[in-house]
């Protein structure tokens, strides 16, 4: 073992181990700016199509067959909107005084097709509502639809308006 590092000695000259110097010193700076990818999730946001009229369809459905109410017209409004959030691997790239982030999707894949990996999805959030029904003349009736309309959705009362119908429409 000595005779092979004293063979390589002496084939090598200053100029070989200042190279050799240079290079490694290089390897660890390179090595310091480029960090692991490291997965994390809630990072990336994609927005989620939200079926508001199938929602909005349901909820007409449900409330006509309380009694008191006969048939229901529903509008909701959305304060904001659903959204799918997608795992990411995260880079995190270091230069001189700069640190940036490149953000990389994770796919999977679903036979010949690829889609983002969602970790979470968030409902949207409601502003409000207003529900137009035969029946809501009365009192009890149009109390029983705001409590209703309150419950399936989760906001407060104040952000429910039951009105009656046109006698017209009927």
């Amino acid at each position: 073992m000595n005779e092979l590092l004293d063979k390589i000695k002496s084939k090598m000259n200053k100029k070989h181990i200042y190279i050799i110097f240079i290079i490694g010193v290089a390897i660890i700076l390179v090595s310091g700016k480029v960090k692991p990818d490291i997965p994390k999730t809630d990072i990336v946001q994609t927005q989620k199509e939200i079926d508001a009229e199938a929602l909005e369809d349901k909820l007409e459905d449900i409330l006509s067959k309380i009694s008191g109410v006969g048939k229901v017209s529903v509008m909701i409004t959305y304060e904001t909107s659903g959204e799918m959030v997608a795992v990411s691997n995260d880079k995190i790239l270091t230069e001189k005084d700069k640190e940036s982030v490149d953000k990389e999707i994770v796919m999977k894949s679903s036979g010949s097709q690829k889609e983002p990996f969602i970790s979470k999805e968030i409902n949207p959030v409601v502003r409000g509502v207003l529900v137009v029904a035969e029946g809501a003349e009365v009192q009890t009736t149009r109390i029983n639809l705001t409590r209703a309309v309150s419950s399936v959705l989760d906001v407060s009362v104040n952000r429910v308006e039951v009105l009656p119908k046109n006698k017209e429409e009927k």
